[in-house]
Protein backbone atom coordinates (compact mmCIF):
# COMPACT_ATOMS: atom_id res chain seq x y z
CA UNK A 1 0.00 0.00 0.00
CA UNK A 2 1.48 3.27 -1.02
CA UNK A 3 1.78 5.54 1.55
CA UNK A 4 1.35 9.45 0.69
CA UNK A 5 4.12 12.46 2.01
CA UNK A 6 0.90 13.51 4.62
CA UNK A 7 0.29 10.71 5.86
CA UNK A 8 3.90 9.87 6.56
CA UNK A 9 4.09 13.19 8.19
CA UNK A 10 1.27 12.90 10.32
CA UNK A 11 2.32 9.77 11.08
CA UNK A 12 5.75 10.97 12.57
CA UNK A 13 3.89 13.77 13.95
CA UNK A 14 1.47 11.60 16.22
CA UNK A 15 4.28 9.36 17.06
CA UNK A 16 6.22 12.09 18.46
CA UNK A 17 3.71 13.78 20.24
CA UNK A 18 1.78 13.04 23.59
CA UNK A 19 -0.28 14.31 26.41
CA UNK A 20 2.50 12.59 28.93
CA UNK A 21 4.97 14.50 27.53
CA UNK A 22 3.30 18.08 28.04
CA UNK A 23 2.69 18.86 24.21
CA UNK A 24 -0.46 19.20 22.01
CA UNK A 25 -2.01 15.78 21.36
CA UNK A 26 -2.29 14.60 17.97
CA UNK A 27 -4.98 16.50 16.33
CA UNK A 28 -3.35 19.39 16.86
CA UNK A 29 -0.35 18.15 14.99
CA UNK A 30 -2.41 17.02 12.11
CA UNK A 31 -3.28 20.16 11.36
CA UNK A 32 0.33 21.27 11.20
CA UNK A 33 1.53 18.01 8.97
CA UNK A 34 -1.48 19.44 6.89
CA UNK A 35 -0.45 23.09 7.01
CA UNK A 36 3.56 22.79 6.21
CA UNK A 37 2.83 20.34 3.42
CA UNK A 38 0.50 23.11 2.03
CA UNK A 39 3.27 25.40 2.14
CA UNK A 40 6.01 24.03 1.73
CA UNK A 41 7.89 22.45 -1.06
CA UNK A 42 10.02 20.77 1.56
CA UNK A 43 7.21 19.98 4.97
CA UNK A 44 9.43 17.55 6.55
CA UNK A 45 12.33 19.92 6.90
CA UNK A 46 10.95 22.95 6.99
CA UNK A 47 8.32 22.46 8.51
CA UNK A 48 7.14 19.36 10.37
CA UNK A 49 10.32 18.63 11.82
CA UNK A 50 10.72 22.01 14.43
CA UNK A 51 6.79 20.92 14.89
CA UNK A 52 7.65 17.47 16.64
CA UNK A 53 9.23 20.10 19.13
CA UNK A 54 6.45 22.35 19.45
CA UNK A 55 8.18 24.90 17.97
CA UNK A 56 9.03 26.04 13.63
CA UNK A 57 6.73 28.16 11.58
CA UNK A 58 3.29 26.23 12.66
CA UNK A 59 3.61 27.49 16.35
CA UNK A 60 4.46 31.16 15.03
CA UNK A 61 2.47 31.73 12.18
CA UNK A 62 0.53 28.56 11.42
CA UNK A 63 -2.93 26.83 13.37
CA UNK A 64 -0.65 26.52 16.77
CA UNK A 65 0.54 30.36 17.10
CA UNK A 66 -0.56 32.18 20.01
CA UNK A 67 -0.25 35.77 18.30
CA UNK A 68 -3.06 36.31 16.00
CA UNK A 69 -0.94 38.89 14.07
CA UNK A 70 1.13 36.52 12.47
CA UNK A 71 0.83 35.36 9.50
CA UNK A 72 2.90 33.29 6.80
CA UNK A 73 4.08 35.72 3.86
CA UNK A 74 6.31 34.85 1.49
CA UNK A 75 7.39 31.79 3.25
CA UNK A 76 8.41 33.57 6.27
CA UNK A 77 6.13 34.36 9.79
CA UNK A 78 6.01 38.34 10.01
CA UNK A 79 3.75 40.44 12.36
CA UNK A 80 1.12 41.80 10.33
CA UNK A 81 0.59 44.73 13.02
CA UNK A 82 3.50 46.34 12.24
CA UNK A 83 5.20 45.15 8.89
CA UNK A 84 5.46 48.35 6.59
CA UNK A 85 5.60 45.41 3.80
CA UNK A 86 3.01 43.36 4.91
CA UNK A 87 0.34 45.91 6.88
CA UNK A 88 -2.78 43.71 8.11
CA UNK A 89 -2.34 41.02 5.03
CA UNK A 90 0.28 39.78 3.45
CA UNK A 91 1.20 42.37 0.48
CA UNK A 92 0.28 45.05 1.84
CA UNK A 93 2.65 48.02 1.91
CA UNK A 94 2.98 51.12 3.33
CA UNK A 95 4.13 54.06 1.29
CA UNK A 96 5.47 55.88 5.04
CA UNK A 97 7.17 53.07 5.50
CA UNK A 98 5.89 52.50 8.91
CA UNK A 99 2.93 50.00 9.90
CA UNK A 100 0.81 50.77 13.58
CA UNK A 101 -1.94 48.09 14.58
CA UNK A 102 -2.19 46.68 11.08
CA UNK A 103 -2.39 49.87 9.61
CA UNK A 104 -1.22 51.84 7.30
CA UNK A 105 -0.86 55.42 8.87
CA UNK A 106 -3.03 58.04 6.49
CA UNK A 107 -1.40 60.38 4.38
CA UNK A 108 -0.90 63.90 5.34
CA UNK A 109 -2.24 67.00 2.92
CA UNK A 110 -1.29 70.72 3.36
CA UNK A 111 -2.14 73.59 1.35
CA UNK A 112 -4.28 76.58 0.79
CA UNK A 113 -7.60 77.21 -0.82
CA UNK A 114 -8.19 79.13 -3.95
CA UNK A 115 -11.24 80.37 -4.41
CA UNK A 116 -13.49 80.75 -7.81
CA UNK A 117 -16.14 82.38 -9.55
CA UNK A 118 -16.92 80.13 -12.25
CA UNK A 119 -13.88 79.63 -14.00
CA UNK A 120 -12.48 83.08 -12.85
CA UNK A 121 -10.01 83.32 -9.52
CA UNK A 122 -11.42 85.33 -6.71
CA UNK A 123 -8.55 84.98 -4.43
CA UNK A 124 -7.44 82.59 -1.78
CA UNK A 125 -9.19 82.32 1.84
CA UNK A 126 -7.05 84.04 4.57
CA UNK A 127 -7.64 84.87 8.06
CA UNK A 128 -9.10 88.07 9.09
CA UNK A 129 -7.77 89.02 12.56
CA UNK A 130 -10.89 91.28 13.15
CA UNK A 131 -13.77 89.69 11.90
CA UNK A 132 -15.32 86.02 12.19
CA UNK A 133 -14.94 84.43 8.72
CA UNK A 134 -11.99 84.32 6.21
CA UNK A 135 -11.40 87.12 3.78
CA UNK A 136 -10.04 86.77 0.21
CA UNK A 137 -6.42 87.75 -0.48
CA UNK A 138 -4.48 87.66 -4.06
CA UNK A 139 -1.35 86.51 -2.03
CA UNK A 140 -0.66 82.75 -2.02
CA UNK A 141 1.40 84.14 0.73
CA UNK A 142 -0.80 85.43 3.10
CA UNK A 143 -3.36 82.83 2.40
CA UNK A 144 -4.83 80.71 5.13
CA UNK A 145 -2.48 77.18 5.33
CA UNK A 146 -4.84 74.34 6.07
CA UNK A 147 -3.71 70.16 6.44
CA UNK A 148 -5.99 67.45 6.53
CA UNK A 149 -5.40 63.70 6.37
CA UNK A 150 -6.72 61.04 3.70
CA UNK A 151 -6.36 56.98 4.36
CA UNK A 152 -3.39 55.72 2.31
CA UNK A 153 -4.22 55.14 -1.50
CA UNK A 154 -7.41 57.38 -1.21
CA UNK A 155 -8.04 60.31 -3.54
CA UNK A 156 -10.68 61.74 -1.76
CA UNK A 157 -12.69 61.97 1.42
CA UNK A 158 -15.72 63.48 3.26
CA UNK A 159 -16.30 64.53 6.96
CA UNK A 160 -12.68 65.47 7.40
CA UNK A 161 -11.35 68.31 9.69
CA UNK A 162 -9.42 71.05 8.25
CA UNK A 163 -6.38 71.59 10.76
CA UNK A 164 -4.84 75.53 10.45
CA UNK A 165 -1.70 76.16 10.32
CA UNK A 166 -0.73 79.80 10.47
CA UNK A 167 -3.98 80.86 12.30
CA UNK A 168 -3.41 80.75 16.26
CA UNK A 169 -7.06 81.77 17.32
CA UNK A 170 -8.16 78.39 16.97
CA UNK A 171 -7.45 74.44 15.87
CA UNK A 172 -9.61 73.73 13.14
CA UNK A 173 -11.22 75.47 10.43
CA UNK A 174 -15.20 74.70 10.96
CA UNK A 175 -18.86 76.23 10.33
CA UNK A 176 -19.84 78.07 13.13
CA UNK A 177 -23.40 79.65 13.33
CA UNK A 178 -24.36 83.03 12.41
CA UNK A 179 -24.71 85.83 14.78
CA UNK A 180 -28.06 86.88 13.19
CA UNK A 181 -28.81 83.01 12.08
CA UNK A 182 -32.48 82.23 14.16
CA UNK A 183 -31.41 78.93 14.61
CA UNK A 184 -28.47 76.20 13.66
CA UNK A 185 -30.11 75.15 10.53
CA UNK A 186 -29.90 76.20 7.13
CA UNK A 187 -32.28 75.29 4.40
CA UNK A 188 -33.21 76.76 1.15
CA UNK A 189 -35.56 80.35 1.85
CA UNK A 190 -33.30 80.85 4.85
CA UNK A 191 -31.43 83.56 5.06
CA UNK A 192 -29.49 81.71 8.16
CA UNK A 193 -26.07 81.49 7.48
CA UNK A 194 -22.48 80.32 8.91
CA UNK A 195 -18.88 81.65 9.32
CA UNK A 196 -15.34 79.68 8.58
CA UNK A 197 -14.42 80.41 11.83
CA UNK A 198 -11.15 78.82 13.88
CA UNK A 199 -12.72 76.22 16.36
CA UNK A 200 -10.60 74.59 19.30
CA UNK A 201 -12.05 71.20 19.39
CA UNK A 202 -13.02 68.87 16.81
CA UNK A 203 -16.92 67.65 16.54
CA UNK A 204 -17.01 64.18 15.73
CA UNK A 205 -17.72 63.21 11.82
CA UNK A 206 -21.99 63.24 11.21
CA UNK A 207 -22.40 64.82 13.87
CA UNK A 208 -25.40 67.55 14.71
CA UNK A 209 -24.40 71.22 15.91
CA UNK A 210 -22.24 71.20 18.74
CA UNK A 211 -21.48 73.31 21.35
CA UNK A 212 -18.03 73.58 21.80
CA UNK A 213 -15.48 77.00 21.63
CA UNK A 214 -14.79 78.98 17.99
CA UNK A 215 -12.86 82.18 17.93
CA UNK A 216 -16.80 83.80 17.73
CA UNK A 217 -18.18 82.82 20.45
CA UNK A 218 -15.33 83.67 23.00
CA UNK A 219 -14.94 86.75 21.68
CA UNK A 220 -18.46 87.70 21.84
CA UNK A 221 -20.08 86.08 24.36
CA UNK A 222 -22.13 84.03 22.36
CA UNK A 223 -22.89 80.62 22.08
CA UNK A 224 -23.46 79.55 18.69
CA UNK A 225 -23.11 76.02 17.90
CA UNK A 226 -19.93 74.87 15.31
CA UNK A 227 -19.22 71.50 13.76
CA UNK A 228 -15.29 70.77 12.20
CA UNK A 229 -16.02 67.50 10.23
CA UNK A 230 -17.55 68.99 7.57
CA UNK A 231 -15.25 69.35 4.77
CA UNK A 232 -14.84 67.22 1.54
CA UNK A 233 -12.20 66.90 -0.70
CA UNK A 234 -10.83 65.44 -3.85
CA UNK A 235 -7.22 65.58 -4.81
CA UNK A 236 -7.38 64.61 -8.14
CA UNK A 237 -9.54 67.41 -9.31
CA UNK A 238 -8.88 69.61 -5.98
CA UNK A 239 -12.24 70.24 -5.35
CA UNK A 240 -12.98 71.23 -1.70
CA UNK A 241 -16.94 71.89 -0.23
CA UNK A 242 -18.12 71.49 2.83
CA UNK A 243 -21.51 69.96 4.38
CA UNK A 244 -23.38 71.18 7.44
CA UNK A 245 -25.85 68.77 9.49
CA UNK A 246 -28.78 70.08 10.59
CA UNK A 247 -29.90 69.80 14.54
CA UNK A 248 -32.21 67.48 13.35
CA UNK A 249 -29.07 65.29 11.47
CA UNK A 250 -30.68 66.32 8.49
CA UNK A 251 -27.91 67.12 5.41
CA UNK A 252 -29.14 70.46 3.74
CA UNK A 253 -27.46 71.14 0.46
CA UNK A 254 -24.59 73.50 1.76
CA UNK A 255 -24.01 76.72 -0.71
CA UNK A 256 -20.55 78.98 -0.25
CA UNK A 257 -20.88 82.54 -1.07
CA UNK A 258 -18.69 85.62 -1.05
CA UNK A 259 -20.42 89.16 0.03
CA UNK A 260 -17.91 92.07 0.71
CA UNK A 261 -14.91 90.07 0.21
CA UNK A 262 -15.92 87.89 2.74
CA UNK A 263 -16.37 84.16 2.90
CA UNK A 264 -19.62 82.73 4.11
CA UNK A 265 -21.76 79.05 3.76
CA UNK A 266 -25.48 78.77 4.44
CA UNK A 267 -28.47 77.81 2.52
CA UNK A 268 -29.63 80.02 0.47
CA UNK A 269 -27.49 82.70 -0.50
CA UNK A 270 -30.39 84.83 -1.97
CA UNK A 271 -31.81 85.06 0.74
CA UNK A 272 -28.93 85.88 2.78
CA UNK A 273 -28.76 88.56 0.73
CA UNK A 274 -32.66 89.61 0.77
CA UNK A 275 -31.56 90.30 4.42
CA UNK A 276 -28.14 92.00 4.16
CA UNK A 277 -28.66 94.08 0.74
CA UNK A 278 -25.15 93.69 -0.67
CA UNK A 279 -24.09 91.83 -3.55
CA UNK A 280 -23.49 88.45 -2.98
CA UNK A 281 -21.49 86.19 -5.37
CA UNK A 282 -21.54 82.37 -5.37
CA UNK A 283 -18.17 80.89 -4.85
CA UNK A 284 -16.55 77.57 -5.09
CA UNK A 285 -13.08 75.76 -3.48
CA UNK A 286 -10.09 74.46 -4.50
CA UNK A 287 -7.04 72.64 -2.75
CA UNK A 288 -3.69 74.20 -3.42
CA UNK A 289 -0.84 72.14 -2.32
CA UNK A 290 1.74 74.14 -1.00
Amino acid sequence: MAWSTLSILLLSLSSFWTPALGVPAAGGNSNCAQWCAANFAKPGSDCTSAATKGQGVCYVCGPAKTIATQQLCGGACTDTSSDANNCGSCGTKCSAGTCVNSKCPPTTYQGVIQVFSGAASLGYLAPDPNYWTPLLTDSINSALKIAFQLSQGATSGSQLDFKMLNDGRGVYLGLVQGRDSTSSDISPGSFNYLYLDPVAAATAPGAAPQHVPSYFSTATGLDKTAETAVWSVDIASGAVSCHWINTDSSTPTTVEFAQSNHVYAGGDSTAFQNRFPAPVTGITFKFIPA
